[in-house]
């Protein structure tokens, strides 16, 4: 029962996350959407100059298949939307199955994990804002797929108590704050969560706590990165930043 139930997650996850791609293909905007849509674009278009130095990820993937036009953007965010639809399944799924510890209740927790991970998936894919910003040059779809990779490399932690899975986790989310501030709100939970584990595990160490840190730090070299790469452009001309540490600062 448990090993069919296992089997089932491989064809459910990408199911999901392929039955929303289709819809958000199939309702994709035509060419830039009037707003926030519009103004991403045109700037990763090089229509006009970036004017701030955030969301360096996103801006890096837009210009990369920018000269494939509108379309493009728009339909990197509906495969980003549709990869954040599976992923959510699989965090629900963990987290649920995660709350269950006595053995004679692991096939109705499989079974209860499941529902709710389907209708968590299924709420997220259709609910309006996410439908807005999956069909549309938007970084917001990318900015939650990347939140939800984080929490899955969490969960698995908390399933295997793995160092390497561990500094993947804190990697990432190193990524997440320099790209979005949202990050930043929960990350104080996330570090209290992870030292918990490992103590609760006796896997705890000042070693182990250092190379936490170190991970952490090395995706937070993305600021710098980013600051460099916006240094002495147009937009930093344009709104008259004094010096590089004034733009890292703002980021």
């Amino acid at each position: 029962m448990v090993a069919s139930i296992h089997k089932a997650d491989k064809f459910i996850a990408p199911g999901l996350g392929v039955l929303a791609l289709i819809v958000y293909l199939a309702t994709l905007s035509v060419g830039a959407y009037p707003g926030a849509p519009a103004f991403y674009a045109v700037q990763s278009l090089g229509l006009m100059p970036r004017m701030t130095p955030d969301h360096p990820l996103w801006t890096g993937l837009a210009w990369l298949i920018g000269k494939g036009g509108v379309q493009a953007l728009n339909t990197l965010s509906a495969v980003c939307a549709a990869l954040g639809v599976s992923l959510l399944y699989d965090v629900t799924r963990r987290a649920i199955t995660a709350c269950f510890r006595r053995p004679e209740e692991s096939d109705s927790a499989e079974w209860a994990a499941r529902i709710a991970a389907i209708g968590a998936a299924l709420a997220l894919a259709f609910c309006t804002p996410y439908w807005y910003v999956a069909t549309r040059s938007h970084p917001m779809a990318f900015h939650v797929c990347l939140f939800l990779l984080a929490v899955h490399f969490f969960f698995r932690f908390v399933e295997n108590v793995s160092l390497r899975t561990a500094v993947i986790f804190a990697f990432i989310y190193g990524l997440g704050m320099a790209e979005y501030a949202t990050f930043i709100a929960f990350c104080p939970l996330f570090g209290i969560g992870l030292l918990f584990i490992l103590w609760r595990r006796e896997a705890l160490s000042g070693g182990r706590a250092a190379v936490l840190v170190a991970a952490l730090v090395a995706g937070l070299m993305l600021y710098l990165v980013a600051t460099l790469a916006f240094y002495k452009t147009p937009g930093y001309e344009f709104r008259q930043y004094s010096g590089f540490f004034q733009v890292l600062l703002f980021m």
